[in-house]
């Protein structure tokens, strides 16, 4: 029988994609990446493990001084009259941080349970500040007061935990200024020398933008910020040598899940747009396709791969059902059921993404048409920036996703446009460039 050509054609190629999908090379990765993760997974079980078990009376007193003090603040208090609606902290979430902390301390049940059912204290029509308040204080038993929110690893209470043996809310609150800002001038320093001023204005200006300052006074906006800063840290620091494909394609996995294991959902996203900006700079292979790419990916597989991690386990060993809890929030999440709250932030983001979009388009339209006049080589510059570009529109891409999430915690989800701006800022002054100024060390 006869084979015509485009059957031969295919036959060749499926037959190289076999090959190449069962090289040496790409096994050895697979296995890397199938250990890492159980590794990952194992540390993060224990480390809820060693969370539920720290338990102290000086603990309990540091949250009850602390939830007091939520309580004094109001739960979303404004410190500042600059757009006080998107400048303000959320003491809600603090209280339920502090809450959970407290819970694991009174909680009758077993270490592995409480690790992995993460008791929360909701209160019907008071603050969850005073409702955790009341069963740290004997008036109200945890099992009246407390709901498992197990979705989330809750791996905050590893470090929470361990401060609050030392000291309440406010000297952890002195304990993140330090901190935060130690680090933001750290990678300031380290993208100055590593690869230019520019690249550290535009760090600075973006943090700036975000409200930066105010982001070491609440525990939950600190979280990503730190995550994100260390693994820049990480980025710039190392040998350019170190900077592999591979080593970038497993760095960024195990970023999305120790994101995944931290964070409650708040502004996610920074811990893959600044390091995989800084990444890219570093490396000076632009437009590294390849690597961008493939970052993206592998920080998304670490963020939910790690995320569904507990799911399982938590609905193997609680009686709570936490994958049908979990696929529920997705749900809700994604599309949105309450069109009311829906509506009254509509307008707001629709006008905040139109208007980015729209800028950044005027831009781009500007910069290439002078450009293209003055520079030579212009058209290949925009394709060597280009991945800045992608990056820098993230955000908006992850807040049309989450569209529920995004309108009803607009007020802080918004931080993540800090990767907008910083990019933004770094695409156009790439695209003037004849090189990229990155130094070899």
């Amino acid at each position: 029988m006869k084979i015509d050509k485009f059957t031969k054609f295919v036959i060749r190629n499926y037959e190289l994609c076999i090959l190449m999908i069962f090289s040496k090379k790409n096994i050895r990765f697979a296995m890397r990446l199938l250990l890492l993760c159980s590794v990952l997974s194992v540390l993060f079980f224990l480390g809820n493990v060693i969370a539920a078990s720290i338990n102290s009376e000086r603990m309990i007193d540091n949250v009850i001084a602390s939830e007091q003090l939520l309580y004094e603040e109001g739960e979303y208090y404004a410190p500042v009259r600059i757009c006080p609606g998107m400048m303000k902290k959320d003491n809600f979430t603090d209280a339920l941080m502090l809450g959970a902390a407290g819970a694991s301390a009174v909680d009758s049940s077993s270490v592995v349970v409480r690790a992995m059912e993460n008791i929360c204290f909701y209160g019907e029509d008071e603050p969850k500040s005073e409702t955790a308040l009341d069963v740290l204080t004997g008036k109200v038993s945890v099992a009246e007061a407390g709901s498992p929110y197990g979705r989330y690893w809750h791996g905050y209470l590893l470090t929470l935990k361990s401060m609050l043996s030392i000291f309440d809310l406010r000297g952890i609150r002195i304990v993140n200024y330090i901190l935060l800002y130690s680090l933001l001038a750290f990678c300031l320093v380290l993208s100055y020398r590593r690869i230019a001023g520019f690249v550290s204005v535009a760090l600075l200006v973006s943090m700036m933008a975000v409200g930066f300052p105010l982001v070491p006074d609440t525990l939950q906006y600190s979280t990503c910020f730190y995550i994100s800063l260390i693994a820049s840290a990480t980025v710039l620091a190392l040998p350019v040598r170190r900077l592999t494909g591979e080593w970038s394609l497993l760095f960024f996995f195990a970023v999305g899940a120790v994101t995944s294991y931290f964070d409650l959902l708040t502004t996610p996203l920074l811990t893959l747009g600044f390091p995989l900006t800084f990444l890219l700079l570093r490396r000076d292979s632009l437009p590294d396709n390849k690597v961008w790419l493939g970052s993206m990916v592998m920080w998304g597989l670490g963020y939910g791969v790690l995320w569904a991690v507990k799911w399982v386990l938590s609905s193997a060993l609680t009686t709570y059902d936490m994958i049908g809890d979990a696929v529920n929030s997705i749900g809700i999440r994604t599309v949105g059921e309450d069109l009311h709250r829906e509506v009254l932030g509509l307008s707001f983001a629709v006008w905040l993404y139109c208007g980015l979009f729209l800028f950044a388009a005027a831009a781009f339209g500007t910069v290439y048409a002078v450009g293209r006049k003055r520079i030579d080589g212009f058209s290949y510059r925009m394709r060597e920036c280009f991945p800045f570009f992608v990056i820098a529109f993230l955000p908006l891409a992850w807040a049309l996703v989450l569209k529920n999430h995004t309108l009803v915690h607009l007020w802080f989800v918004w931080r993540v446009f800090a990767i907008t701006i910083a990019d933004l800022m770094i695409f156009a002054w790439l695209a003037w460039r004849k090189s990229v100024p990155c130094k070899k060390y």
